[in-house]
């Protein structure tokens, strides 16, 4: 079966090769050849891989960010405290779902205009970089070099 006998199937991905067992998640293999590569095709695939990837990541950093939060108001408002990673958590997570629904469908796009297929790998990766991003603009900058 060739890449492109799905033409005229209305699918807007790929066709996996005969004999594609789709991997589970979370599906990291190890990248230095030891082990066979695992590769997502469809769409919902290489966005469920995202979503999952990025929730487990901003969802933990979130929670730790919740915890610390709570840990500064533990003394004078001891609700607040139990109430403050909960709440982290569940903007966290919508957070990264918005953006892993964003970040893992135009993956999915690019993927498949070229007919690539995709390594397990890059959802992950792009989840981290999603982190990452969320993390750093978060924090502002307090130099008055900067501020002129």
């Amino acid at each position: 079966m060739s890449a492109l006998d799905d033409a005229g199937a209305n699918n807007i991905w790929v066709a996996p090769p005969d004999g594609y067992v789709e991997p589970s998640w979370p599906g990291l293999y190890n990248p230095l050849g030891y082990g066979a590569a695992r590769y997502l095709y469809r769409p919902e695939q290489i966005w469920r891989f995202t979503v999952y990837d990025t929730l487990v990541l901003v969802g933990a950093v979130y929670f730790f960010a919740g915890c610390l939060c709570g840990a500064n108001f533990a003394r004078r408002h001891p609700r607040l405290a139990l109430l403050a990673p909960v709440v982290y958590s569940t903007v966290g997570i919508g957070l990264g779902f918005v953006g892993a629904t964003i970040i893992g469908y135009c993956l999915a796009a690019l993927y498949n205009a070229a007919f690539l297929r995709m390594s397990t790998w890059v959802p992950a990766l792009y989840s981290l970089i999603l982190t990452l991003t969320l993390i750093l603009s978060s924090t502002t900058i307090q130099n008055k070099a900067f501020m002129s």
